[in-house]
C-alpha cells in the first residue's frame, strides 16, 4: 500500500512539474516590458570665427517632395544669404542671389529651420542648389557651404526575383500630385506601363531571351494629359539568365524540409507525450492496487 502512495504523490509531483513549465513558457520575458529612459545631451562647440553650415539634410539628397525641409547653423556672423540656383528639364537655370535673407544676427550663435517649398515659388521638378553666405564681424561675405536637392517625380528600385527569375521594379516614391501614368523602356523599348492605381504594387518584367548582364531602366513619369514631367530615372540592376541561381546549400532537412516546426511545438508535443505516459503509468498503479 505504501509503495502505491509513493507511485501516486511521485505521479503528481510530475503533473505540478509539468504545469509549471507550461506557465513558465507562458510568462513574458523581463525585457519585453522593461521600460527605459534615455536621456540625450547635445553639445554644440561654437567657434570664435565666422562659419555657416547645413545640419540637414547633411549631402545631396534627390527626392519626390516639394517641401524638402533643410536647417543650417551659423555662427559668429552679423548676417546670412542664402542664394538658389534652380536647373528645369531643359537644363535652362534662374539664379535668385537673394532667396533668403537673415540679417543683424548679432554675431552670435544659432540655427535656421525651414523649407524648400518650390511649388510656392513656381518652380517644378529640377535640380537646386542651396548657397550658403555669412558676413563675419569685419564685414566680408564668403561661401561656407552648399547643398543639391533634386526634385522629381518618381524613384524606383528593380532587382532580380530568385524564385521565379523575373525582375520586380517597385516605385519606392512618387509624386502623388501630378504622376499619372509610369511607363518602364530597356534599350529605348517601351516594356511596361504602369497606371496609377499599380503604383503600390511590384510591377513583374520579363526579359525574356536577355543575356546575363547589367542593366538599366527609364522610368519615365507623364500627367493626365500624357506630357513627360521629367528627364527618365534610370535604375540599373543585375540579370542572371541562368533563372535561379544556386546556392550550393546542403541539403539537411531532407524528411522535414517543407515542414514549419518552431521550438513552440516541440515543447507542445513534448508535454503531449509527457501526459500520455503519465495517464498510463497511473492506469498501471490503479490496475496494480486492484489485483492486490
Amino acid at each position: 500500500m505504501r509503495k502505491t502512495q509513493k507511485r501516486i504523490f511521485g505521479f503528481f509531483g510530475l503533473l505540478i512539474v509539468a504545469m509549471m513549465t507550461i506557465i513558465a513558457t507562458m510568462i513574458p520575458s523581463p525585457g519585453a516590458s522593461a521600460n527605459s529612459v534615455t536621456d540625450t545631451i547635445i553639445v554644440r562647440v561654437v567657434g570664435n570665427v565666422t562659419n555657416a553650415k547645413f545640419q540637414k539634410p547633411s549631402g545631396n539628397v534627390i527626392t519626390t517632395d516639394d517641401g524638402t525641409n533643410y536647417i543650417f547653423n551659423y555662427e559668429n556672423a552679423s548676417a546670412v544669404r542664402l542664394a538658389l540656383s534652380y536647373t528645369n528639364k531643359e537644363n535652362a537655370t534662374v539664379d535668385l542671389e537673394d532667396y533668403e535673407l537673415y540679417p543683424d544676427l548679432g554675431n552670435v550663435a544659432g540655427t535656421k529651420d525651414e523649407n524648400l517649398n518650390v511649388r510656392a515659388r513656381g518652380f517644378s521638378y529640377g535640380r537646386y542648389i542651396l548657397s550658403l553666405y555669412a558676413t563675419g564681424p569685419e564685414g566680408s561675405e564668403l561661401l561656407y557651404d552648399s547643398i543639391s536637392i533634386e526634385y522629381i517625380p518618381v524613384i524606383a528600385e528593380a532587382e532580380q526575383n530568385e524564385d521565379n527569375g523575373l525582375v520586380d521594379l517597385d516605385l519606392s516614391s512618387y509624386d502623388d500630385e501630378d504622376v499619372e501614368i509610369v511607363e518602364i523602356y530597356l534599350d529605348g523599348e517601351l516594356i511596361k506601363t504602369v497606371p496609377k492605381d499599380k503604383f503600390d504594387e511590384v510591377a513583374t518584367i520579363d526579359l525574356g531571351d536577355k543575356e546575363s548582364g547589367e542593366y538599366t531602366f527609364d522610368v519615365i513619369a507623364k500627367n493626365a494629359d500624357g506630357d513627360i514631367l521629367y528627364s527618365p530615372y534610370k535604375v540599373t540592376f543585375d540579370y542572371d539568365a541562368t533563372g535561379i541561381p544556386d546556392t550550393d546549400v546542403p541539403d539537411t532537412g531532407y524528411f522535414f524540409q517543407n515542414l514549419n516546426i518552431s521550438r513552440e511545438d516541440y515543447l507542445i508535443t513534448g508535454l503531449i507525450v509527457f501526459f500520455v505516459f503519465g495517464i498510463v503509468a497511473f492506469s498501471i498503479v490503479a490496475k496494480g492496487s486492484k489485483r492486490k
